[in-house]
Order: C-alpha cells, then sequence, then structure tokens
C-alpha cells in the first residue's frame, strides 16, 4: 500500500493508495461480467415486466462475483444493469463516477442478442 501526503486545512493528512499491483483491472471484471450476462441473458426474449427484475438480480450476480476476485478486497462496486428492447434502434450508453483516478475506475460491457440489448456498469472505488 503507497501512500500519498495531502493538504486540507493547513493541516497534512496521509491517504493510502492502492499500489499498482493492486489496482483495479478492467481486464480481470470485463469479461467475468460478458459471462454473467450471457448465462442470464443468452436465451431470453426481452418481457417488459421481466426486466426490472432480471437487471437487479443480474447487479446483485456481478457484484457478487467481484467481491470474491482476489486482489479487489479493498474495492467498493457501483452496479448498473440497464436492459432495453432490441428491435433495430440504436443506444449508447456510458456513465463514470471516477473520485480518485490513481485508484477507482469503471468498466462497461454490453450483451445484445436478438431481443435484448443489455449495459452492465461497474464503478469501483477504493475504500481508504
Amino acid at each position: 500500500m503507497a501512500t500519498s501526503t495531502a493538504r486540507y486545512n493547513n493541516s497534512q493528512t496521509t491517504i493510502p493508495h492502492p499500489d499498482l499491483i493492486h489496482r483495479f483491472r478492467t481486464s480481470c471484471a470485463r469479461p467475468l461480467m460478458g459471462d454473467i450476462l450471457r448465462d442470464e441473458l443468452g436465451n431470453r426474449r426481452y418481457k417488459v415486466e421481466e426486466m426490472a427484475g432480471a437487471s437487479k438480480r443480474i447487479s446483485e450476480i456481478i457484484n457478487k462475483r467481484l467481491t470474491k476476485v482476489p486482489g479487489l478486497e479493498g474495492f467498493k462496486f457501483i452496479t448498473n444493469v440497464s436492459i432495453f428492447q432490441n428491435d433495430g434502434q440504436g443506444a449508447r450508453m456510458f456513465t463514470s463516477m471516477v473520485w480518485d483516478p490513481d485508484s477507482d475506475s469503471a468498466v462497461q460491457e454490453i450483451y445484445t442478442n436478438e431481443s435484448i440489448k443489455c449495459v452492465a456498469l461497474v464503478l469501483a472505488i477504493y475504500v481508504y
């Protein structure tokens, strides 16, 4: 764990930062998210009455799986899953809320089948 010193109200405060090796790696989260989206949505058709529950369940599964990844113990995850009907329209979405660019990050994964388009976004915030 590395530290840096910052000034707040004319006093010095030491703030811990994760070492480079412990920073959030989107390369380990994206495949995990893709697998979950394929497993949960692979054979489904868009039904408006089911999508709120499906997006909540997928968010919870992603959060649970990420918290079990070795090396990510110091992170808090905010997960947003949006499911749209795929009827040929275009849709783009990205949200980013990074409080500390040295440690926090965001990762997005998109899943599409003939009936559904799903955007999963995870914000990874390092807890000091």
